[in-house]
């Protein structure tokens, strides 16, 4: 995967967004976390998928 760092620890999954400079959200990034996403069964060790940002200062941004 190439624009999101994946972190797990215990039951927690980690997923960070990192498409410098400003974090857009591209169609590539959204294929990466339905695929990474669609691998977690409901009842699975995960109990908490956390959303954030590689990048300090700057948000997730979807507009276009």
């Amino acid at each position: 995967m190439t624009h999101l760092h994946i972190e797990r620890s215990a039951r927690v999954l980690t997923v960070s967004f990192d498409n410098p400079p400003v974090n857009f959200l591209t169609m590539a990034m959204m294929r990466e976390l339905k695929r990474l996403l669609g691998g977690i069964k409901r009842g699975a060790e995960i109990g908490v998928d956390e959303l954030g940002t590689w990048i300090d200062g700057v948000a997730v941004d979807f507009s276009r």
